[in-house]
């Protein structure tokens, strides 16, 4: 059903998928760097660690997000198929980013391995 008056669960959504967007854009970042970290160059080590840190910050952000909407949601005086739906929603949307961010660690962890082999290397001479 439509949104009725004072009804602000899909403006919630809105904000809560534009940050899933942004974290999808951080994580593709952070692979893109971690993808060149192996030819040695310092700056992509650095690309991939903010991009990192970005992804944090905008999974912290989509928590406060998702429970703006579902409280939006449950606030509304809407269908409660709506209100299902929008939590349902905004639970989804926030997986995706705790997902994105949990690949971010991993790749967090190519990347320092990466540094590691190179230290080893360079070690050995």
């Amino acid at each position: 059903p439509p949104a009725g008056a004072g009804d602000l669960g899909d403006e919630r959504l809105a904000g809560l998928a534009t940050a899933a967007v942004r974290a999808a854009e951080a994580a593709t970042r952070m692979a893109d760097a971690a993808s060149c970290v192996p030819d040695g160059h310092r700056a992509d080590v650095e690309d991939a660690l903010a991009a990192l840190g970005d992804l944090v910050a905008i999974e912290h952000e989509a928590d406060d997000l998702e429970r703006a909407a579902i409280a939006a949601a449950l606030a509304a005086d809407a269908a409660p198929a709506r209100v299902v739906a929008t939590i349902a929603c905004a639970r989804r949307i926030e997986d995706a980013t705790d997902r994105l961010t949990r690949a971010g660690h991993l790749m967090r962890l190519h990347v320092i391995g990466d540094l590691g082999a190179q230290g080893r290397a360079m070690a050995r001479g």
